[in-house]
């Protein structure tokens, strides 16, 4: 799964875990909320509050909650090794690189202003000595009279 610490960090620093980490019954107030828009039983009015503001911040897919992201590795079109580079920097997971190569082929700003890395020859024109030196035909036909 991702995280936006790396594995090392996990390693040195387990209270930063708690931090990000969501209590459970908050957790199945959330999913129930936003894909049925019901409140748990005997909610108060500041929790309804509470759940309401946070759960704009979050989208269920399949009963899996995830957090909504700004696009922030999306807004910069860099490419699949810029993105690649700023990612690893943020986030560790597993397969990371073959999903922001993924993301970057499906971005129509990025395909449609992404360079071409084809070498193109270049063209040395053949320099006539003197005039009508060199001729150029068209072949054209069969013409029918």
């Amino acid at each position: 799964s991702l995280s936006r610490l790396g594995p090392k960090q996990l390693e040195k620093e387990p209270e930063a875990i708690d931090i990000f980490t969501m209590d459970i019954l908050y957790f199945h107030a959330l999913i129930d909320y936003i894909s049925e828009n019901k409140f748990p039983p005997g909610a108060d009015d500041d929790f309804r509050k509470r759940l309401r503001n946070r759960a704009q911040k979050y989208k269920v897919v399949d009963n899996n909650l995830f957090k909504k992201s700004k696009g922030v590795l999306k807004e910069g079109h860099e490419g699949v090794e810029n993105t690649w580079e700023r990612a690893k920097k943020i986030y560790s997971a597993e397969g990371l690189y073959k999903l922001v190569e993924n993301v970057v082929k499906e971005c129509p700003d990025c395909q449609k202003f992404k360079s071409n890395k084809e070498k193109r020859a270049y063209l040395y024109p053949i320099l006539a000595t003197k005039p009508f030196s060199i001729m150029g035909i068209d072949a054209v036909g069969p013409f029918s009279p």
